[in-house]
């Protein structure tokens, strides 16, 4: 090929990393959508502005994958601000997500920053925060600089416990989680932690106790209660944060503990707690 073929040669276009775009239907669709389901979640009070990002402004921020989740998310740097970007398989979990972070704003809780439905798959802006609970309680090494001291847990335990009572108490109407759990709690440099991941949160609405709906969650964490009836309410989070706390503190799995030993013998927590004074 002559250097005046190469000038001339049409130049491939770039394949986006986010995937399909959508229609401008598509697009308003999702955004009445999501007006409509922000307004029934809470009345249209204690909901905070949602920005919308466009697809381009997306694309021009990312710089690598990230292995926060199953599928393929991304970090990248918007105005000079680390962000977390996160695609959605199910389009149900997405606004569900959103819907809720749209009402939160707490230290603990994963900062929301706003959302794009240009693509096939909803997308969401999030704070970059680059560790997860699981990674330094189960696949770091527990030699390392990198595990954790007893301080560090009990400041973990102390933080994830102000973002559930924020949740349940803070907010225009109780918000609960449903899937707390090691992998979705994100800890920083400085071992501050947070919550996230809100797919599967429920609210409930002003005047009522619960609410019945399908079981969710992830199991060994799940409520027994919310798991045989599908009721939700503020105590289904407080048990899956009491085995967060056992995992947290003893550093062990409790679902592979009852798996070798459906009667578990916790009389090991006086040695646990010996080892990390």
């Amino acid at each position: 090929m002559s250097p005046f073929d190469l000038l001339f040669k049409k130049k491939k276009k770039r394949k986006s990393l986010l995937g399909k775009r959508q229609g401008e239907e598509g697009v308003l669709e999702d955004g009445a959508r999501l007006l409509k389901e922000v307004i029934a979640s809470c009345d249209g009070r204690g909901c905070y502005p949602i920005r919308m990002f466009s697809a381009k402004e997306i694309e021009e921020a990312i710089k690598e994958p990230c292995n926060y989740g199953p599928d393929i998310d991304y970090w990248g740097i918007y105005q000079g601000r680390l962000i977390y970007i996160k695609l959605y398989n199910v389009r149900e979990f997405a606004f569900n997500e959103i819907v809720v972070l749209s009402q939160v704003k707490h230290t603990n809780v994963v900062k929301f920053m706003g959302c794009c439905f240009e693509m096939e798959r909803p997308i969401s802006i999030l704070e970059y925060v680059p560790y997860s609970l699981y990674s330094y309680l189960f696949e770091a090494n527990p030699s390392s600089s990198s595990a954790l001291s007893w301080d560090h847990r009990l400041r973990i335990a102390i933080d994830i416990a102000h973002a559930i009572t924020y949740l349940h108490v803070g907010t225009s109407r109780p918000i609960v989680h449903r899937d707390i759990k090691c992998f979705n709690i994100l800890l920083d440099e400085h071992f501050k932690s947070k919550l996230s991941d809100f797919s599967l949160s429920v609210t409930i609405p002003v005047g009522e106790t619960h609410v019945q709906t399908h079981a969710a969650g992830t199991l060994g964490y799940i409520d027994g209660d919310h798991a045989t009836t599908g009721y939700v309410c503020e105590k289904t989070d407080v048990y899956s944060y009491g085995v967060v706390l056992f995992e947290l503190l003893s550093g062990k799995k409790l679902l592979t503990l009852i798996e070798r030993d459906p009667v578990l013998d916790l009389s090991f927590w006086d040695s646990i707690h010996r080892d990390y004074r």
